[in-house]
């Protein structure tokens, strides 16, 4: 018990700060790896938002264009019928040959630049 005595008040003032402090310092490293995690959830969902209107001004692009004249008219001339005073000719293919179907690529989604993505953010829609 001799040892007991021989710390002051101060010294044990000192103690006690001391492990409030590192207790605070605990404390704080734990707040800030949650925000890390928060921001990189914001992160990954402001990519995501990103791309979901990415693809809906694609597709409305594509609706513009499916109801404009010219698609129209393409459909048309694609599916064998003309307009009036067009003569349709049919190609036919020689005797034993086999047509070769025609395969389109399906375009492959752009990845936002960076600065459309930092002006979606700031400025929105």
């Amino acid at each position: 018990m001799q040892w007991l005595r021989s710390f002051t008040f101060k010294q044990v003032g000192i103690g006690i700060a001391l492990v409030i402090f590192f207790l605070a310092i605990v404390d704080f490293n734990a707040r800030l790896d949650v925000l890390r995690q928060r921001e990189d959830a914001v992160k990954t969902v402001r990519a995501e938002a990103t791309a979901v209107m990415q693809t809906q001004m694609a597709l409305q692009t594509a609706v513009a264009y499916a109801t404009s004249d010219d698609a129209v008219r393409r459909y048309g001339y694609e599916s064998g019928q003309g307009q009036e005073g067009d003569h349709l000719v049919v190609p036919v293919p020689a005797p034993g040959s086999t047509p070769a179907a025609l395969i389109e690529p399906t375009p492959e989604p752009v990845p936002p630049k960076n600065w459309e993505v930092w002006w979606q953010l700031f400025f929105g829609e």
